[in-house]
C-alpha cells in the first residue's frame, strides 16, 4: 500500500512539473512503455492535433525505476525554467503562437520567432534535445529558418520541433553528443522572460467642474451620463408570519391597505416545533439494551440525545411499545409496566471501554464524542407489581326467607291448647 502510494505521489508531481514550464493549459499525457530494454515512461503533449513526447525516461527493469527517472528529469527542467523566469507562469496557449506578417522578409520572421512569444520548449533550451529514430532533414540553424513559412495556422512550437513517432523527443542534460545512429537536432535560442500581466485600466467618468453654473432639476449636469449598472438586487425575502401585499397601484383601485401580520402559531405547536428541532440537533443514534428482570433483555437500535435522563424516558417508552418482545409477561406485568416503570442506566460502553455511570453527570456528550462507533447503554428496567385491589370487610349474610307452604306445614303440627 505504500508502495502505491508513493507511486501515486511521484506520478502527480511529474505531471504538476511538466505543467510548470509547459503551461497549465498544456494538453499532457503520462503513458508507460514496455519492450526488451524494459520499461520507459513518456510524457506526450497534444496540440494541433500532433503528439509530441516532451520528456522520456531511460529504459528500466522496473515501473518504479522509470517513474523516478521521468521525475527527476521534470524537476531539473523545473530548475532551469526557475533559473530563467523564476516562478511566472507560462502563458495561455493564445497568447504562446505567433503569427508573422505575409509581407515580412524571411530574416524579419527569424529574428521575430524569438522574441514575439514564448515556446512551450523554455525550460528545456539548456538540455541536449535528441531525435531518437534519426529519420528526417539535417536540423541545422539554416533549415530551421527555411522551414518557417508564412501560415498563419502554424504554430511556434510545430515550427520549431517535428514529431517523429511515439517517443520522438527525449531530453538528456548531460549529453552533448548524440548516440550512433541518431541526429542531434538545433538548440533554441532563449526568448526574453515573461513579465507579469497588467491590469486593464479601469476609466472613470470625470466629475464636472465646480464652476459649471446652475444644475438641473435633477442635480446633474447637462452632459453627464450615469456609469452603466447592472440589474437591481431584489428586496430579501419577507421573514416569516408576514403577508407580502401588492405596492399601491398594482392592483385594482381604491386605497392601499397595510398589510396585517399572519397570526402566530400556539404555544404549544411552538413548543413541539423547538422540541424536536433541538432532539433532531442534538441526538445521537446508541444500542439500547433493556434488560427486565425475570423476563428477559431486548436490544432497541435508537436516537436519543446524550443525556442519562433522555435516556432513561426514551427506555421506559420503548419497553412499553415492545413489550410483546419479553418473555412471560401475563396482562398484569403488562399493566404494571404500564404505571410503575422505571428504568436506572448501569454501564456504557463506548468502543472498547466500558464506563459505570451510575452516579456520572446527567450530561454524557463528552463521552460519545470520544468514539465514532455506535455506544451501547445497558438498562435495568424495573417494575413493582401492582398492589391488590381492596373491597372493604365482607358484607353480613341475609336471612332466607321462608316460603308460604312451609309455613303452612309448621301450622299443621301445632296442638291446640
Amino acid at each position: 500500500m505504500a508502495s502505491l502510494n508513493s507511486d501515486g505521489i511521484l506520478y502527480e508531481l511529474t505531471l504538476g512539473n511538466c505543467q510548470m514550464f509547459l503551461g497549465e493549459d498544456a494538453n499532457l499525457d503520462i503513458v508507460s512503455q514496455l519492450d526488451g530494454r524494459g520499461y520507459m515512461i513518456h510524457v506526450l503533449k497534444t496540440e494541433h492535433r500532433q503528439r509530441t513526447a516532451e520528456l522520456s525516461s531511460s529504459p528500466s527493469s522496473t515501473l518504479r525505476g522509470a517513474l523516478e527517472d521521468i521525475h527527476r528529469k521534470s524537476a531539473e527542467a523545473v530548475s532551469r525554467y526557475i533559473s530563467v523566469n523564476g516562478f511566472q507562469t507560462v502563458p495561455l496557449l493564445s497568447t504562446r503562437t505567433s503569427r508573422p506578417r505575409r509581407n515580412q522578409r524571411s530574416g524579419d520572421a527569424g529574428s521575430s520567432k524569438s522574441s514575439s512569444s514564448c515556446s512551450t520548449l523554455l525550460a528545456l533550451e539548456e538540455s541536449e534535445v535528441i531525435s531518437l529514430d534519426g529519420s528526417g532533414s539535417s536540423s541545422s540553424s539554416d533549415a530551421s529558418d527555411e522551414s518557417d513559412s508564412d501560415d498563419d495556422s502554424t504554430s511556434l512550437h510545430q515550427r520549431r520541433t517535428k514529431p517523429v513517432g511515439i517517443a520522438a523527443i527525449a531530453v538528456r542534460p548531460g549529453q552533448a553528443h548524440a548516440s550512433v545512429g541518431q541526429r542531434q537536432l538545433h538548440r533554441q535560442s532563449l526568448p526574453a522572460a515573461i513579465g507579469p500581466i497588467r491590469a486593464p485600466v479601469v476609466t472613470r467618468p470625470h466629475a464636472p467642474p465646480r464652476n459649471a453654473g446652475p444644475l438641473p432639476i435633477h442635480g446633474r449636469p447637462p452632459a453627464w451620463t450615469a456609469p452603466r449598472m447592472g440589474p437591481p438586487i431584489p428586496p430579501p425575502p419577507p421573514p416569516p408570519g408576514v403577508a407580502v401585499s401588492a405596492p399601491p397601484g398594482s392592483g385594482a383601485g381604491g386605497p392601499h391597505k397595510r398589510s396585517l401580520p399572519m397570526p402566530m402559531p400556539p404555544k404549544s405547536v411552538l413548543r413541539q416545533w423547538t422540541e424536536a428541532a433541538s432532539v433532531a440537533e442534538t441526538s445521537r443514534d446508541m444500542m439500547l439494551a433493556i434488560h427486565w428482570a425475570g423476563h428477559g433483555e431486548i436490544n432497541v437500535l435508537d436516537q436519543c440525545r446524550p443525556s442519562m435522563a433522555a435516556i432513561r424516558s426514551r427506555v421506559v417508552q420503548l419497553a412499553r411499545t415492545n413489550a410483546t418482545e419479553y418473555h412471560r409477561v401475563t396482562p398484569g406485568d403488562l399493566a404494571a409496566l404500564m404505571v410503575n416503570a422505571t428504568a436506572s442506566i448501569k454501564r456504557l460502553r463506548v468502543g472498547s471501554t466500558t464506563y459505570e455511570v451510575a452516579n456520572s453527570r446527567d450530561d454524557l456528550s463528552s463521552l460519545f464524542a470520544m468514539s465514532a462507533h455506535f455506544p451501547r447503554v445497558e438498562v435495568e428496567l424495573t417494575v413493582p407489581p401492582l398492589p391488590a385491589p381492596d373491597n372493604g370487610p365482607a358484607p353480613a349474610p341475609t336471612p332466607t326467607p321462608v316460603s308460604q307452604t312451609k309455613q303452612d306445614e309448621l301450622g299443621a303440627h301445632q296442638v291446640p291448647v
